[in-house]
């Protein structure tokens, strides 16, 4: 896991560096393009046999084509919505939709319960260890399948099956860089992730994780009124979703058949018809 931090955080300089020369004020390069495209086709409708106006012409709309592109992920990136179309690109519209989320999202003080006003939360409950250690016990077989070696393709599966749009954690790299660059990087990735299940520790630089505060309605003054929110590496994402597949199979034998919420293949509005059937009949003798 160290050795991977430690190529991930060298390869940190050479991507700012190329970020700065080709993709730095994206906006503005997208705007010298349009303006440098549609100079030279004034001067191309000139002299429409010309070749190396022709070839000029294309590489130009290529260019202006890629650095929309760039601007359009960057954009989108920022603004996580997934409801907008191709044609709403750069547009003003989008813009609003983006400044709106940032001031939607901007949290400047939380009131306490006691009335007064904070601008951090520092208090937390500790964890009731009386409850972790009373309860049902998992049988064998679920033991040993959350015991078992985890593979190469485990561990690619799980990485693969996470949105790219996704927010990068503290070291800066989301799920997307780390899928096109796997035929790099997969073998210390995947030795990464196979170091945490054989040894049971967690480097401190991977388990950081950013806590961001999502309000749940306009009207926002106390903490009750937010949703938390962690971002976190990618590699933890990624042990974390192998825990979670791995658990999912086994709560189910602890788990009493009561509960019909937050378990796949179980469902709250059971419980709802069940009390419909029952009150159906509740005055027959």
């Amino acid at each position: 896991m160290f050795i991977l931090y430690k190529l991930l955080k060298h390869i940190k300089g050479p991507l700012r560096a190329l970020n700065k020369l080709h993709y730095s004020h994206i906006s503005e390069r997208v705007a010298r393009a349009e303006v440098a495209l549609d100079t030279h086709q004034t001067l191309f409708s000139n002299d429409r046999d010309n070749a190396h106006f022709n070839a000029v012409d294309k590489h130009l709309r290529q260019d202006l084509l890629h650095l929309k592109e760039a601007e359009r992920l960057f954009f989108s990136q920022k603004l996580k919505c997934n409801f907008l179309k191709e044609c709403d690109k750069g547009t003003s519209f989008f813009h609003a939709l983006m400044n709106r989320k940032h001031w939607r999202n901007y949290i400047p003080t939380i009131q306490r319960h006691d009335g007064t006003i904070t601008t951090s939360t520092l208090e937390t409950l500790s964890l009731d260890v009386n409850i972790v250690q009373h309860g049902p016990i998992l049988d064998d077989a679920s033991h040993a399948s959350l015991l078992a070696p985890v593979s190469d393709l485990d561990i690619k599966n799980a990485l693969f099956s996470i949105d790219e749009a996704k927010a990068p954690g503290p070291d800066g790299f989301s799920s997307g860089f780390v899928k096109k660059a796997w035929h790099v990087i997969g073998g210390d990735f995947c030795t990464a992730v196979r170091d945490f299940f054989e040894s049971g520790a967690l480097l401190k630089q991977i388990n950081h994780s950013i806590i961001t505060l999502i309000p749940k309605s306009a009207n926002t003054t106390s903490a009750s009124d937010f949703r938390p929110i962690s971002c976190c590496n990618v590699i933890y994402k990624v042990i974390a979703k192998l825990l979670a597949m791995r658990l999912s199979h086994a709560l189910v034998t602890i788990i009493s058949p009561m509960q019909n919420a937050f378990l796949g293949g179980r469902l709250m509005a059971d419980n709802i018809h069940l009390v419909q059937e029952l009150l159906r009949n509740y005055e027959r003798k």
